[in-house]
């Protein structure tokens, strides 16, 4: 008899934790989020504050920002957060709509800094 009470209560425990194992998964917080910042210029000179900034990771939308003054620079920062199955993949960046041509990697927990340098070339217009 008092076998078979350890036995159920081996059973009631098993039962219990198979039960609520998916619940202590879905608790597990996400990793640290990614983090850039830096000047950001056009054509040799800093852009106007309150321009957006954005990263997009896969054509999609990872984290935006506004250029800020910050001692007399224009300055950027963004923080993109993921999870590790994101460890290693490309962020592209833009000002407004024009990408930027510094591209950087996620990484979990890593704090980059990663200055903008962008050179548009404008046509002249010629009036006749």
């Amino acid at each position: 008899m008092r076998q078979s009470k350890i036995i159920k209560i081996i059973l009631v425990l098993i039962s219990f934790l198979l039960i609520y194992q998916p619940l202590a998964f879905a608790d597990t917080p996400p990793p640290p989020p990614c983090y850039f910042y830096g000047t950001v210029k056009v054509n040799g000179e800093y852009i106007i504050p309150g321009t957006p900034i954005t990263a997009k990771m896969a054509n999609v939308v990872v984290a935006e920002t506004n250029a800020v003054e910050y001692e007399g620079k224009i300055m950027y920062g963004l923080e993109i957060p993921g999870d590790l199955s994101m460890q290693g993949d490309l962020i592209e960046f833009f000002i407004g709509n024009q990408q930027v041509p510094q591209t950087a990697i996620w990484e979990s927990g890593i704090t980059n800094v990663l200055n903008f340098s962008v050179w548009l070339n404008y046509l002249p217009l010629i009036v006749r």
